[in-house]
């Protein structure tokens, strides 16, 4: 249906890329936001969004670096706080740390809860207690009323304890030894 369209709009090839974002489908991503531009069409902050939490998904970070530079130095647009997100989500699942503290440290002004929540997610992955510490006080400061990122943390410390051997897992029986 989309090919035989007279025109196409940016809402349109964003809806399109989002889609195929949304099933996981990140080479069609890529191959879309290409054909978006071949085809004169100007990607926009929505577009970059949907690119790189395509590329943060699939690990890419040198194609992520990429469309990061091209959106904000060829394409004229300003980060958002979702770029940025995207951005820190993407290096932090590489174990970048230093690069989203590097990031991080030129935004510093414009952090909300949705990056300190990715950073958690990529300090538990990665087993960085110390960054997780920093990311959870920050995140703490605004919001502390959010139970979650008591749930974040704890879970670094728990999946550090375990690839350390200092966690042992009780198996919980009722009196009947039935299970819970």
């Amino acid at each position: 249906v989309f090919d035989t369209l007279p025109v196409r709009d940016v809402v349109l090839w964003n809806s399109l890329i989002a889609g195929h974002a949304r099933l996981g489908e990140i080479e069609d991503v890529l191959c879309l936001f290409e054909r978006m531009r071949r085809e004169g069409g100007k990607p926009n902050s929505i577009t970059f969004v949907s690119v790189l939490n395509a590329c943060s998904h699939a690990g890419l970070i040198e194609r992520g670096h990429t469309y990061f530079e091209f959106m904000t130095k060829d394409s004229g647009i300003t980060p958002t706080i979702e770029h940025h997100t995207c951005m820190v989500d993407l290096l932090g699942r590489a174990g970048n740390f230093k690069q989203v503290e590097d990031l991080l440290g030129r935004i510093q002004t414009h952090v909300d809860l949705s990056i300190w929540l990715r950073l958690l997610g990529s300090c538990r992955t990665h087993s960085n207690a110390e960054l997780g510490r920093r990311a959870f006080d920050h995140a703490m400061q605004s919001h502390p009323e959010r139970t979650t990122l008591y749930v974040w943390m704890s879970n670094i410390y728990a999946a550090i304890a375990v690839e350390d051997g200092e966690c042992e897992v009780k198996s919980l029986k009722m009196d009947d030894g039935s299970m819970p």
